[in-house]
């Protein structure tokens, strides 16, 4: 996630406008508001430097730059979705990089990761020990066998050092990898909220203007069903606006504001007015709301 921006002074209006998609079952009317891209300005040298830590963590070049476990068959396959390529690795099976990191500074890695909930699917960041062959330093386990945002965060020794980070699956289960990503510092997601204005309670989901101007779907979910999203700019149901240099979007529906209702957003794929399932989205963040607020 990029944070070095420039906002510029002048922000333009927010417009509305009603738009049409075509839906799975015909035509569905959707309600879009959009912030224009002339209100934001990026420089981020700090963002494509990170991209260099990771090679080809989407799969998009099947395993290049990847070192898979072992001889064929016992190697994790390549699998494609709806035209997106992941890592699918089964009993033990792993795909691991070799990765230069600095001494003296904390990373987070992140991943998108489904497993198996019998035995999860391990992340391991460590060394390769003469002595003990791969020594962990760090790691995490998953099994939750929908797709979920993972992340491990690791902070390097003074020496320099080459490191390794491995993505595994455990004795007889599976484990699923895709959008692998690192970037210096903790990384605190903080993209939901809730809070009160006025009399009405209302979820809100934060983003970058990166996230809100890419070509990502995000949804957000309260208590399992669908209430907005945003895509390409342009909020669904929801309103957008600036806060802090970030974008603020909130919901348009009613929302009770109860202890105990929950508050999720997932990454969907496709576009606007196709599928809200859920099947194959990334879930990001939960948020449970904590008290009731009006």
């Amino acid at each position: 996630m990029r944070r070095d921006k420039m906002i510029k002074s002048n922000l333009k209006t927010v417009m509305a406008a009603g738009m049409v998609f075509l839906s799975l079952g015909g035509s569905v009317s959707t309600f879009a508001t959009n912030l224009s891209t002339t209100d934001f300005v990026s420089t981020s040298k700090q963002a494509i430097e990170q991209q260099l830590y990771i090679h080809n963590g989407d799969f998009n070049d099947g395993f290049d730059h990847w070192i898979t476990s072992g001889q064929e068959p016992n190697n994790p396959i390549l699998q494609t979705v709806n035209g997106n390529n992941f890592a699918l690795a089964r009993n033990g099976e792993n795909v691991h990089q070799y990765v230069t990191l600095k001494p003296s500074t904390t990373y987070t890695f992140s991943y998108d990761v489904a497993a198996s909930e019998s035995a999860p699917g391990r992340v391991e960041l460590g060394i390769m020990n003469h002595d003990v062959g791969f020594d962990v330093l760090e790691s995490s386990e998953h099994n939750n066998e929908n797709w979920e945002r993972g992340k491990l965060t690791f902070t390097t020794p003074d020496d320099e050092n080459t490191y390794l980070i491995r993505f595994a699956s455990t004795w007889n289960g599976w484990a699923k990898y895709d959008n692998i990503q690192v970037e210096t510092g903790v990384t605190e997601t903080n993209m939901l909220s809730v809070g009160r204005e006025g009399s009405r309670a209302f979820a809100y989901l934060t983003l970058t203007p990166e996230r809100f101007y890419s070509q990502e779907r995000w949804g957000v979910y309260i208590d399992g069903k669908y209430h907005f999203e945003t895509f390409d700019g342009i909020a669904y149901y929801s309103i957008p606006r600036i806060v802090d240099g970030n974008i603020q979007i909130r919901q348009s529906q009613i929302f009770p504001g109860k202890a105990g209702q929950r508050v999720e957003v997932y990454r969907l794929p496709g576009r606007p007015g196709s599928s809200t399932s859920l099947e194959h989205a990334v879930l990001f963040e939960t948020l449970i709301v904590d008290a009731d607020l009006i």
